[in-house]
């Protein structure tokens, strides 16, 4: 049995910093590891290194991997450009670690034929129905609109 002070000493210190690890290529984490994400802007007298840190990332098509704490927890966290015509800026994405996801792997699934009409015609209704962006004001939460009503 622990104590309520020795479970709270056993608790990582917040951090108002995340620390970099490495620089990955941007679609070199699966979204399966994609948790939480917090918008990011500059502490005072930082807008220069930000500025610069964006681009860079944005330029080559990378991301930075690191380390955060926060709520006694520490997190990995991989740091993304995010650029939406007039605003531009970074994005700290809380990932989780490989033991709280499931592998594929895990998961039953019969190995079954696909006959090439068939393929043909799930690829033509996939066709039109396709859209170029995602758009989430396409999407409303149903559930709240009734709630709210």
């Amino acid at each position: 049995m622990f104590t309520p002070e020795e479970l709270k000493a056993l608790e990582e210190a917040g951090t108002q910093s995340a620390d970099i690890t490495e620089f990955i290529p941007a679609k070199a984490v699966d979204p399966v590891f994609f948790d939480k994400a917090y918008f990011l802007g500059p502490d005072k007298g930082g807008a220069k290194p930000y500025a610069l840190l964006a681009k860079a990332l944005r330029e080559s098509k990378r991301c930075a991997l690191g380390r955060w704490a926060a709520r006694g927890k520490q997190y990995i966290v991989m740091i993304r450009p995010v650029d939406d015509g007039e605003m531009s800026g970074l994005v700290m994405q809380q990932l989780m670690y490989a033991g709280e996801v499931r592998s594929i792997k895990d998961i039953d699934i019969p190995k079954t034929e696909v006959r090439d009409a068939e393929l043909k015609l799930a690829q033509q209704l996939i066709e039109q129905q396709t859209s170029d962006k995602f758009d989430p004001n396409a999407y409303t939460d149903e559930v709240r609109t009734r709630i709210e009503a």
